[in-house]
């Protein structure tokens, strides 16, 4: 049972937070204070591979990693982006009712953390400059 998936998916556009990132990356303001669990996609080839290869697995597995605010992913963009800017206010609290994960810890499938998102927004956010130095370039008169 995954929670909500992130990760870059191809065509990028489809990535979720794409437009939160591609709005930091152009300039914009973000003002959603949405949150919600995540887990990264390569998190959950991971744990099925491994629960695959088990001789004997039963019952339900969660698969949860962080609780991610859409402020997170703005702070995070802005950094990698270089691009100051303000924050969307932060959820009034996480919800109460998070998936704890102790089953594949005990099978020692570890997740991606905080690092796996870091690396992901930083990754979203160099695409979205380099679509719009792309975009700038085709736009510009041919001398």
């Amino acid at each position: 049972r995954a929670t909500g998936v992130y990760g870059i998916t191809w065509p990028v556009a489809r990535s979720k937070w794409w437009e939160i990132v591609r709005t930091v990356v152009e300039g914009g303001n973000v003002s959603s204070s949405r949150g919600g669990t995540e887990v990264h996609g390569a998190d959950i080839a991971r744990a099925v591979w491994a629960l695959l290869e088990k001789d004997e697995i039963g019952g339900a597995y969660h698969l949860s990693d962080l609780y991610v605010t859409q402020r997170e992913i703005v702070r995070l963009a802005r950094r990698a982006a270089n691009r100051p800017g303000p924050l969307p206010p932060a959820p009034a609290a996480p919800p109460a009712n998070l998936l704890a994960c102790r089953r594949l810890g005990e099978l020692g499938i570890q997740l991606g953390g905080v690092p796996a998102l870091e690396a992901t927004i930083a990754a979203m956010v160099q695409l979205a400059v380099e679509q719009r130095t792309q975009g700038q370039a085709a736009q510009e008169p041919a001398t």
